[in-house]
């Protein structure tokens, strides 16, 4: 047993050296992956890529509760590791022998993306992991869940979901309604396979699929 303490240890240590520092408040994070493209006169063009950022009071419930319903139903009650998701996920890829379903929590999601490249392999994940506990432990669920709905991409050049309601519905991400809502948070996972103006039924059914999904957590009634 002891032995297993300095081996977690020894572990924690060699793993952490190279984390990157976490901000003081998420929203100091730099959001600005925006693009410029420009004439051959020098004039600006277009603006790809630029994101919105807004508190989380401004995001419809209709949002939230659908992206928590498609990416991690347990999201307010785990510390960064979601471990049944985990070995739910594990069980359905190795019984269907590809992989199906990610097993990573919200706040996974976002120490990925903010923090390092989409490398696959497990010396990353398990910094990714580290980064997902300083998360929880630093910042309140809300504060998380506000950054991640701020910088997840959706398809058509659109980053956060403020762009993305304005991108695919001319609306406030505010005013988003249930079932907007659950078609935005169909997008992130697989944003070309379920763009709308590319694949209009598979995204309904996508988005049908999260609101069975949230029904079946109370987040909405069936009628």
């Amino acid at each position: 047993m002891l032995l297993g303490v300095f081996v977690g240890l020894g572990s924690y240590f060699l793993f952490s050296r190279d984390l990157p520092q976490l901000p003081n408040d998420l929203r100091k994070i730099n959001l600005s992956l925006a693009t410029e493209i420009y004439s051959a006169d020098g004039e600006r063009i277009k603006v790809l890529g630029q994101r919105y950022p807004v508190p989380l009071e401004d995001i419809s419930p209709n949002f939230t509760n659908a992206i928590i319903a498609a990416e991690d139903a347990n999201f307010y009650q785990h510390k960064g590791l979601d471990h049944r998701a985990l070995m739910r996920a594990l069980y359905m890829n190795i019984r269907e022998r590809k992989i199906l379903q990610g097993g990573s929590t919200i706040t996974q999601q976002l120490s990925k993306n903010l923090f390092f490249s989409f490398e696959r392999n497990w010396v990353r994940k398990v910094k990714e992991l580290l980064i997902s506990f300083q998360l929880e432990a630093t910042f309140s669920k809300e504060k998380i869940l506000e950054a991640y709905c701020n910088q997840i991409y959706f398809g058509n050049g659109a980053y956060g979901v403020e762009e993305a309601a304005q991108t695919y519905f001319r609306k406030r991400a505010r005013d988003l309604t249930v079932l907007q809502g659950a078609l935005l948070a169909g997008l992130p996972n697989s944003p070309n396979y379920t763009n709308p103006f590319k694949n209009y039924e598979r995204s309904m059914r996508r988005a049908e699929h999260i609101l069975m999904r949230m029904v079946k957590e109370h987040l909405i009634s069936s009628e």
